[in-house]
């Protein structure tokens, strides 16, 4: 699902507590424009899309060679979310 598809105002629904991960259409990983969107609609517009996709490219790449990928998608959701609130 991509992150256009939805209606207005979806995203800023999902509960913060468990990210809604959007994986790419090809299933080869993570939808990283989603998961950058959805990021920035919880820090209510306050950082922009070009930091927090720079946060969340740092941290992908930290996770590149991870044996388990399965929960990279919320580590990294997680982490980005906490050095940009941080910051």
């Amino acid at each position: 699902m991509n992150w256009h598809s939805l209606e207005e105002g979806a995203l800023s629904e999902q509960p913060s507590i468990l990210p809604n991960i959007v994986h790419s259409n090809d299933g080869d990983g993570l939808d990283v424009e989603a998961v950058v969107e959805q990021i920035w609609v919880e820090l209510g517009g306050a950082v922009e899309h070009a930091i927090i996709d720079h946060v969340v490219q740092e941290l992908l790449h930290r996770y590149e060679n991870a044996r388990v990928k399965a929960f990279v998608p919320i580590f990294v959701h997680r982490e980005a979310l906490e050095q940009l609130k941080r910051n």
